[in-house]
Formats: structure tokens, C-alpha cells, sequence
């Protein structure tokens, strides 16, 4: 009889770094507050983030 493969189950996601908590939490503050322009450069920073640790 012919082994069937079992679907995996996907990964778990890791949590967040603190770092990235931290920018994601600047993120909601300056975008609640309606200052689009910082939102902006946190969403950037975000991406630098990445790019550079992760």
C-alpha cells in the first residue's frame, strides 16, 4: 500500500523582536493621532528594520 503524506501543519510564527514592537507600536500611535507623515517614516523604519536583522 502506497505511503500517503500527511499534511504538514504550518509553522508557528515567531514572536515579534522588541524592536519591532517598538516600531509598531510608534506606528499605531502616530497613525491614531493622524500624523500620517511619521506613520510614514515608521513604516519605512519598519522596512530598514527588516531588511537589516531580519
Amino acid at each position: 500500500m502506497p505511503e500517503t503524506a500527511m499534511p504538514r501543519s504550518p509553522q508557528p510564527r515567531p514572536a515579534p523582536c522588541p524592536e519591532c514592537r517598538l516600531i509598531k507600536a510608534a506606528y499605531v500611535l502616530t497613525s491614531r493621532a493622524g500624523d500620517r507623515v511619521a506613520a510614514r517614516g515608521w513604516i519605512a523604519a519598519m522596512g530598514r528594520h527588516h531588511r537589516a536583522v531580519h
